[in-house]
């Protein structure tokens, strides 16, 4: 801001040099109501002034109706100097932004020896006039190059606000990931603390109903409390997937084969109303990967598909493909900030016909226990991106309330 008002005054300042530069011309700014705005040293020298006279009215000098600058031009005007001589001004009005500007050309005194030079008068006025046309197309210029200089820096000052908006943006969204990370580590670190003492119950129920004599009555109470021990501990590990903490190995797996192998389970747990079809390349992609983790992620996207047909009749597509980085679709991406950093990538891709995702559910659906199916579960999904998230890959999601969902799944290939 402080470039911006140094530029401003040095504008300023050369446009009162030019002002006063022009001695031989008096010029005088006035509003509409011919009050003297600013005038230069030509002015109070033509009216012998010993100062500008800033505030005082224009007929204080000049015999003038209050509408006649309204039409710009040449003017002949009777008026008066300082010490009350009267004379013949000859001027020439033009409009400015808060009024008119008044160029005094020449001024006649009755009582002084410029009366005698009536006779060269109209010759000088032309020359005069030819002057004031090359004054005022010079204070245009400067008006315009004012203005241009302005808009400029009034163009910086809002690409800088909104560079700044953007960098407090950023901060926002990176306090909130470093949050959401820690909440995770807390997640994880309670999950993992709940399956430690879900062990301890899980095993001295065994002890118990061990001990227990044949056919106890209380057994049964025994059974159930194990039964829920034991969904618990489910439910505990699929928290940890979601959070990326799974276990186990990884090794180079052949995609196309994985969900082959998956394809008789998958068509045995559907409804017999809905028709599952694959394009399964042969060989098909390679990635490093945990095989179990895999067709967890090709049950889970199935089921979901299958859900989201209902009781009606439908056609679920399993497609598996290379693809490059440029071709995975930038929008609903999950993790939101995940960064390709392969070359190659592989993958499984499911499209079904059912009820679709509204567009402001789309953000949501893999949240832990969020579903707007009445028979969804709530961490299906979820267990998918803590795989995909474990295995560097990343999920889009594209659909339409009512038209289906595609979703697919990207991981690195290997070679």
């Amino acid at each position: 801001m402080s470039t911006l008002r140094e530029e401003l005054i040095n504008l300023r300042e050369r446009l009162e040099s030019y002002l006063e530069a022009v001695s031989g011309t008096g010029i005088v700014l006035i509003d509409p109501a011919l009050n003297i705005l600013d005038c230069n040293q030509g002015f109070t020298r033509m009216f012998q002034l010993r100062q500008k006279p800033v505030g005082r009215s224009l007929k204080d000098f000049l015999t003038i109706g209050d509408d006649e600058l309204n039409h710009a031009g040449e003017l002949k005007l009777s008026c008066k100097n300082a010490a009350g001589v009267t004379g013949i001004l000859y001027c020439y009005a033009t409009r400015a932004e808060s009024g008119h500007l008044l160029f005094c050309e020449r001024l006649l005194l009755t009582e002084s020896s410029a009366i005698e030079q009536i006779g060269i008068v109209n010759n000088e006025l032309i020359n005069l006039q030819r002057e004031s046309v090359k004054k005022n197309l010079l204070l245009e210029k400067l008006r315009c190059e004012l203005d241009e200089r302005i808009a400029e820096l009034e163009a910086t000052i809002i690409e800088r606000k909104r560079t700044e908006a953007e960098k407090a943006e950023l901060e926002l969204q990176n306090l909130q990931l470093q949050k959401a990370e820690s909440l995770g580590h807390m997640a994880g670190a309670i999950a993992h603390h709940f399956n430690n003492h879900l062990g301890v119950v899980i095993g001295n129920l065994e002890l118990v109903m061990e001990d227990l004599p044949p056919g106890s009555g209380s057994a049964n109470y025994l059974n159930a409390a194990m039964r829920a021990a034991e969904n618990s501990a489910r439910m505990s590990g699929q928290m940890l997937t979601y959070l990326g903490q799974t276990s186990g190995e990884f090794a180079p797996l052949d995609i196309s084969e994985t969900c082959l192998q998956s394809l008789p389970i998958l068509r045995t747990t559907m409804p017999k109303h809905v028709i599952l079809e694959t394009t399964l390349p042969s060989p098909g992609p390679f990635i490093r990967a945990n095989a179990n983790q895999m067709q967890q992620v090709l049950t889970n996207l199935v089921t979901n598909a299958w859900e989201s047909i209902g009781d009606c009749k439908g056609t679920i597509h399993l497609d598996v493909k290379t693809v490059s980085p440029e071709e995975i679709p930038p929008l609903h991406r999950f993790p939101g900030d995940w960064q390709p950093k392969g070359k190659v990538y592989a993958c499984i891709e499911v499209t079904d016909e059912g009820c679709g995702i509204e567009q402001r559910d789309i953000e949501k659906v893999f949240d832990p226990f969020y579903s707007t199916k009445f028979t969804g579960r709530g961490m299906g999904l979820a267990v998918v991106l803590g795989i995909v998230r474990a295995h560097r890959g990343v999920i889009t999601v594209e659909s339409k309330s009512k038209r289906g969902s595609i979703f697919r799944v990207y991981f690195p290939a290997e070679g």
